[in-house]
């Protein structure tokens, strides 16, 4: 099974959608503000029979991969704040299928959603790895920002667990893996 991972972080003005596919990274600056999103995200976890708002956010945050997605393939979604919520197996296609009718869906939810839920992980037992804001080539991605502030959730969420290993900036490599 080959699988597709796909990124979201949303900012002020925009989104950013990193696609990892086959060891290759690709990403995409979509225009979406986080206000915007959240609406749309809202809009449709209260009316989930909202096709013209499912068509929106396939629009916008899985039409960029589309060609990408085929039935032997599992999309792997780690969404962050925002997008976190978002039921993306509802999300629907130019022809009015769903997401999950073209591809197999997996949700790795990041540090940022899964923070807000204290029942999700046991901080006694569990063993995490935290990887923020981390190290890459301005050549390479030029219109990438840095995230200082995903460096003060890293602490946030590391400092609640016994068995933590945090990789923020320069230490988020390939080598430390």
């Amino acid at each position: 099974v080959t699988t597709v991972g796909s990124h979201y972080t949303t900012f002020a003005t925009h989104t950013l959608l990193v696609v990892i596919e086959q060891g290759r990274a690709t990403h995409y600056v979509i225009d979406v503000s986080r206000t915007e999103l959240t609406e749309l995200r809202d809009r449709l976890v209260k009316d989930p029979e909202s096709a013209a708002v499912a068509r929106r956010l396939y629009d916008l945050l899985v039409a960029p991969l589309r060609n990408r997605l085929t039935p032997d393939r599992v999309l792997v979604i780690a969404p962050d704040d925002t997008t976190y919520g978002i039921p993306f197996a509802a999300l629907r296609e130019p022809g009015g299928r769903f997401l999950i009718e073209e591809t197999a869906i997996a949700l790795a939810p990041a540090g940022a959603a899964i923070g807000e839920d204290p029942q999700f992980l046991d901080p006694r037992r569990a063993k995490i790895a935290v990887i923020a804001d981390p190290a890459f080539s301005p050549a390479l991605f030029p219109r990438l920002e840095r995230l200082p502030a995903a460096r003060d959730d890293a602490k946030t969420l590391t400092s609640g667990f016994a068995r933590a290993t945090s990789l923020v900036a320069e230490r988020a490599t390939l080598r430390a893996f």
